[in-house]
Order: C-alpha cells, then structure tokens, then sequence
C-alpha cells in the first residue's frame, strides 16, 4: 500500500492478505503502529521487495506526485505477481486545483522515463505555481501553500495531471490488462491493471 489515504477504500482487500507492507514519505509516521513500514521518496524504487512476491500494489493519490510514473508503474509490476493487481486512484484534473493546467500527454511520460527523469527534478514547479488554483487547494491558507511548495515542490506538487482517458492509456501503455475502470468517483479516478500471466 503506497501512501496512506486508502485503507478505507479497500478494507475487504486488505482483509484477505496475509501481510500488508505500507509505504510512505513521511518519516513521522513510523511512530505510528502499524502505519508505515518503509519511508521513501520515491515510489518508483520499492528497494524492500524482491521481483513477485507481491499480490497486488495500491496506490492512492500518489502518482501524481511522482517526477516519472511509468518507471513507478514498471517497477509496481516488478514486485507484482504474474496475475496481481495494481490500483491506482488519481485526481481528475477538471475537478482538482489543477483545472487550468494542461493534460500531460502519454509522449511526455514517455520522454521521462527514456530521460530516466529523476524524483527531485523540478520541471513542472513552475508550471505548478503558476497554473495551481490555490483558493480550491487550501481555502484561505494560500500564502501557506505556496511556502509549503516552495520548501519541498518535490513531493508536494502534482508533476502531472490527467483526465480519465489519460489514466487508461497510462496503463493500458504499461502492458496491465484493465479488469475495474477507469471510473471517476468523487473527483477521483479509479482503475485497477492485471499483470498479465506469461
């Protein structure tokens, strides 16, 4: 389980596994029990798991976040067993803070991961404060959002924005085979990929 917003979402999933590994950024949250069991900065390097050993990956509004989401999803279906699941929940763009940005094009992931785009690159930062709808990401805090993002734009900001089409392309372009999806639900957009069996 990468990021920590969907437990809720998936109890009867998490149910059924015989151990759940949560992922996250925040190092408080180790002081939690039972709430991380590994920090890191990128969810494109899940260093902790060998090659299929894990039945599914879940992610939830995260891969917005990450500087080179198909590098993230190539190594989700590393760990991934053949016939496991990857969800994904992403904000739909049209009903987020990042109305006014453009949709990011399946050719510009592609240049990120040929370029082996790295999570501290801070391309799209600019792009962020400029086009970010900060009254609808934080109400009145704005000036406190804005000094968030500019002392960790990294992990705060979205380096992309998709629509629901956009998100079944992203996986279908990745090789997982769509069972559930894409659905938008509550400005989220929800899909779930099969690692193909070989």
């Amino acid at each position: 389980v990468i990021g920590g917003r969907l437990r809720w979402r998936f109890g009867a999933l998490l149910k059924t596994a015989s151990r759940i590994i949560n992922v996250d950024n925040c190092p408080s949250n180790l002081a939690k029990p039972g709430s991380t069991d590994h920090v890191m900065t990128d969810a494109a390097d899940l260093f902790f798991a060998p090659d299929e050993t894990m039945d599914f990956v879940c992610s939830s509004h995260v891969l917005e976040h990450i500087a080179n989401p198909l590098k993230a999803i190539g190594e989700w279906k590393r760990v991934a067993r053949d016939g496991g699941i990857i969800y994904a929940g992403v904000p739909d763009k049209r009903r987020s803070f990042d109305h006014a940005r453009g949709r990011t094009p399946l050719s510009h992931l592609v240049d990120d991961l040929n370029r082996d785009v790295g999570q501290t690159d801070e391309t799209h930062t600019a792009e962020f404060l400029k086009g970010c709808d900060y009254e609808m990401a934080d109400g009145p805090r704005t000036d406190e959002l804005l000094k968030k993002v500019r002392n960790n734009p990294i992990s705060t900001i979205h380096h992309h924005v998709w629509v629901v089409d956009d998100v079944a392309e992203i996986f279908e372009h990745m090789g997982l085979q769509v069972i559930y999806g894409p659905v938008l639900h509550h400005g989220t957009i929800h899909i779930v990929g099969r690692k193909s069996k070989r």
